[in-house]
């Protein structure tokens, strides 16, 4: 198991791009392009769940386009640190699991991953895919960031772990999750990761 507040408290976090990813713009540009109305407007408030947020820099980012946040990390070392610099009335952070996170109250217009469901075991993909999909509101939309490819030589046991996109597509089946959309684009992060795949999911 890996101790993630640890991770943080030793600044071992080779995942954290000191900002949002730098694709997230187009992820969301993407979303909107094929399901119109992703985008919170003056007539109609959104939210969203970021799960796995780290220190907060998407969170913040959709908090700036004007939805409604909110983000959940296990450490609570990030999110004293994303609660600090970010945190306020429409993006508010907790520390927790979420995997029995039962304090999440609501459902979400949308849910952003971008490494969380890179960071777990094969075998508890599907069912963090199921705990997002259960977050939805109708019509609402899941947004991942996936290491679609990963240097071996620089990660070798991981975490991260590469995705697997037939058994993404298989779970979002039995889930009645539809694939909108997904696009490959070269790696913006780490080193290690070398093609990242840019997917939507509506329910």
């Amino acid at each position: 198991m890996v101790d993630w507040n640890a991770l943080y408290k030793e600044s071992r976090t080779g995942w954290d791009l000191s900002g949002p990813h730098p694709c997230l713009p187009d992820l969301v540009a993407l979303a909107e392009g094929h399901v119109p109305g992703v985008l919170p407007s003056s007539e109609k408030l959104k939210s969203v769940l970021v799960p796995g947020c780290g220190y907060g820099h998407a969170a913040d980012f959709f908090s700036k386009l004007g939805y409604s946040v909110v983000a959940v990390d296990l450490s609570e070392l990030a999110i004293e640190q994303a609660t600090k610099k970010y945190g306020g009335p429409n993006c508010k952070f907790i520390a927790g699991d979420f995997f029995a996170a039962d304090f999440l109250k609501g459902k979400f217009d949308l849910v952003y991953d971008r490494a969380m469901y890179c960071a777990l075991d094969a075998d508890r993909r599907a069912a963090y895919f199921k705990k997002c999909t259960d977050l939805l509101k109708p019509n609402g939309s899941f947004l991942s960031i996936l290491f679609h490819e990963i240097d071996p030589q620089l990660v070798e046991n991981g975490p991260p772990f590469e995705a697997d996109f037939a058994a993404l597509l298989a779970d979002a089946g039995g889930l009645d999750m539809s694939l909108i959309f997904r696009q490959d684009v070269a790696g913006s992060g780490p080193k290690a990761i070398l093609r990242e795949s840019l997917v939507g999911f509506l329910k």
